[in-house]
């Protein structure tokens, strides 16, 4: 049995992976070398859903694997698997690489989402400290997101030198992670492991049934589901279709979208970093009814508002996104039990994996017929309508 010294570590540990990640963050960017490529936005959107469609399919299961196998070998593969799909984005200048390089790089995110956290929880949780896990988790999504910034304000100007050289980069970074996060202790104890060794399938199949029961059988967990599902899946289309081409248009060159996307990330850490305190303050309804408002407020701004001034209405969705983050990844985990906390967490991210594949080619099809800023218009509006509804439809707490 590990000391307490190990698991005080894994926090450490758990703090430089997700620095170095935002070493590997492309954001726009990919989507603009996507775009270069003379594809268009309904292409666009089919290789967000070509990664969707992998986390659907795959995230239960790879979920499961870290639940009887340990967190740290799935974040590694996990890693290695994303590193691979960088430098196949650098390698070729296609739509048939980039969607085979989205196959891949999903099932690496299906390893690695969930079994990070988790590590994090559960090391916490060894230490009788998972109270601390949103101050943790908030802090540490702060680091991630001033390595971005940082990152940022470098690969805009990479990026008009030479534009496959950041995602060699980025392929590095990730190759890098998967042998770092194996430094780590493992939290699933040896003797549960080597239990489950004999049984292996029957154990398998039986963690992701008694994961979906306990789903089923929660009303409100379910709702949350479906509501996050919505809002998260807008958020991404917006982020991947309609903001890579709102700010190529409002910029007057590339290498200001590193300093865009730096400002940007800098306003995000400082929500995140303080996301714990602000929770204390907000009540669970409060915060629901200020995603949809300040969301809506934004994708409104930006159909509405040309040019320059449209960037500041994308910072709100930067504002929201950071809160909305470590909210729901603490909402989450509070909910989940232990032996299934990464299965669960798998089944709820593979449901907003379906719901989003949906959304996405819905949107991308809208902006192909309707422009950037009609799209970003129409989804400000329809998120207020689909909120309201659901609000109505929502069950008393279990």
């Amino acid at each position: 049995m590990a000391g307490n010294d190990a698991f005080e570590k894994n926090i450490v540990k758990y703090q430089v992976y997700v620095t170095v990640c935002g070493l590997a963050s492309t954001g726009p960017l990919c989507n603009l070398f996507y775009l270069s490529a003379d594809i268009s936005f309904s292409q666009l959107s089919f290789i967000e859903v070509t990664s969707l469609l992998v986390l659907t399919f795959f995230e239960v299961p790879s979920g499961a694997l870290a639940d009887l196998i340990g967190r740290k070998k799935n974040i590694s593969l996990g890693c290695f698997l994303m590193g691979t799909e960088f430098i196949l984005i650098a390698v070729g200048y296609n739509y048939q690489v980039f969607v085979l390089a989205a196959f891949i790089g999903g099932i690496g995110i299906c390893l690695e989402s969930g079994a990070d956290d988790a590590l994090l929880y559960d090391s916490l949780k060894k230490l009788n400290r998972e109270n601390e896990f949103k101050k943790y988790l908030g802090k540490s999504n702060a680091l991630f997101k001033m390595s971005v910034g940082i990152t940022g304000l470098c690969s805009g100007y990479i990026y008009s030198y030479d534009q496959s050289l950041i995602f060699y980069f980025s392929g590095a970074v990730f190759l890098f992670l998967s042998a770092f996060i194996l430094t780590t202790e493992e939290t699933i104890d040896k003797k549960q492991k080597i239990a489950k060794k004999t049984n292996f399938i029957i154990q398998f199949l039986s963690l992701i049934k008694n994961s979906c029961q306990q789903l089923l059988n929660n009303k409100m967990l379910l709702w949350m589901l479906l509501f996050t599902g919505i809002l998260t899946g807008v958020i991404r289309a917006h982020i991947s279709i309609i903001r890579p081409s709102l700010l190529a248009d409002a910029l007057p060159n590339i290498s200001y979208l590193g300093l865009v996307l730096a400002i940007a990330m800098t306003i995000s850490s400082v929500i995140s970093w303080n996301a714990d305190r602000l929770s204390y303050r907000w009540p669970d309804k409060y915060v629901l009814m200020a995603f949809i408002t300040i969301i809506s407020i934004a994708f409104i701004g930006v159909g509405l508002v040309d040019g320059v001034l449209s960037i500041g209405f994308i910072f709100m969705v930067t504002v929201i996104n950071a809160y909305k983050a470590v909210y729901l990844s603490a909402y989450w985990h509070s909910h989940f039990s232990d032996q299934e906390r990464v299965t669960l967490s798998s089944i709820k991210q593979a449901c907003h994996s379906l719901l989003g594949i949906f959304i996405l080619m819905s949107i991308g099809g809208l902006t192909d017929r309707v422009g950037v800023q009609n799209a970003s218009l129409t989804l400000g509006v329809a998120i207020v309508l689909i909120a309201i509804l659901m609000l109505i439809l929502k069950p008393k707490a279990q």
